[in-house]
């Protein structure tokens, strides 16, 4: 999920009027989407997902038989607040490249510089 701030940033410049919506531009984000669904999608019902295989590594390690000592909440109790904090976090990182692009964009001439707008973004760095 996190992978999909390429999909925010263009969003927010479509919205922010930086870019224009072109084909070329539809076709990857479509790309980048696809390739999200394609990473989420889960593994046949043969195929053990990756939190069974830590659930009975985290078992057999402690000496515990079965869920004898199994967490209050489950993995997939915390699944929705995981996504959509992930979620979040993606559409922010892609609203603050977006706005640093805009303000970046909108510098007098003479401070377009790459130094002087690395002094602008990150003062502390030099």
């Amino acid at each position: 999920i996190k992978s999909s701030t390429p999909l925010f940033v263009l969003g927010f410049a479509f919205l922010l009027k930086l870019e224009r919506p072109s084909l070329r531009l539809s076709a990857v984000i479509a790309l980048i989407a696809v390739g999200e669904l394609i990473t989420v999608h889960h593994p046949s019902p043969e195929e053990p997902r990756p939190s069974d295989l830590m659930n009975s590594t985290r078992s057999a390690a402690s000496g515990a038989s079965n869920s004898t000592c199994a967490a209050s909440t489950s993995p997939k109790e915390n699944l929705p607040v995981g996504a959509f904090l992930c979620l979040l976090a993606a559409a922010s990182s892609g609203l603050r490249w977006t706005l640093l692009q805009l303000t970046l964009t909108q510098l007098p001439p003479g401070w377009r510089a790459p130094f002087v707008q690395l002094r602008l973004v990150a003062p502390y760095t030099f």
